[in-house]
């Protein structure tokens, strides 16, 4: 018999407010800050590609980006996601795990041959030409690249702040109180 995994209450806060949005593709962005070597944050949009457990989340990236490098100097990372239908937002700070081992192709499998074809792109930050984005990209021949990436956010807090109501409400849970719900003002 298999061990249910306890899902923390906030992930259930954060599927109904996901589901509101619909199938726009919207719903998957998420801004990801990281911290580089020169102590400056850097800020991006990132695409939630699922749940690791109960409580990591995955995104996929490059691993010739300058997150992969961020990460590297400090892997503490925080992720702001809003939902804009329902007025919610969720911050989740946590540690970046780089999963860069034959994990990866479980996740490989699971994407779309136009997302594929973009990890055969050059490099990011190289001088742009557009004819090196004529790929001829074969999914059944091609081979899974290295520079794909998978990476877990095991998240330590999560801070949801509900602007839909008014006054506007926030809770707070952490992994160290065993996700125990605690409202504070917003």
């Amino acid at each position: 018999m298999l061990d249910e995994i306890k899902l923390p209450n906030w992930r259930a806060r954060v599927i109904s407010a996901r589901e509101k949005e619909g199938r726009r593709a919207i719903s998957k962005w998420m801004q990801l800050a990281t911290i580089n070597k020169n102590n400056y944050p850097e800020v991006r949009t990132v695409v939630f590609r699922g749940w690791n457990k109960s409580s990591d989340l995955i995104i996929y990236t490059d691993s010739r980006s300058q997150k992969i490098l961020s990460m590297k100097y400090t892997p503490n990372v925080e992720i702001c996601w809003l939902f804009a239908k329902s007025n919610i937002q969720f911050r989740f700070s946590g540690k970046a795990y780089i999963i860069n081992d034959e994990n990866r192709l479980k996740y490989w499998n699971n994407i779309s041959l136009k997302s594929k074809k973009t990890w055969y792109w050059p490099s990011p930050l190289e001088k742009y030409n557009h004819k090196s984005f004529n790929i001829n990209y074969d999914d059944k021949t091609q081979d899974l690249p290295d520079n794909f990436c998978v990476i877990y956010i095991h998240i330590e807090k999560v801070d949801e702040l509900n602007l839909n109501v008014y006054p506007h409400t926030r809770c707070i849970w952490e992994r160290k109180n065993d996700w125990t719900e605690i409202k504070v003002n917003p």
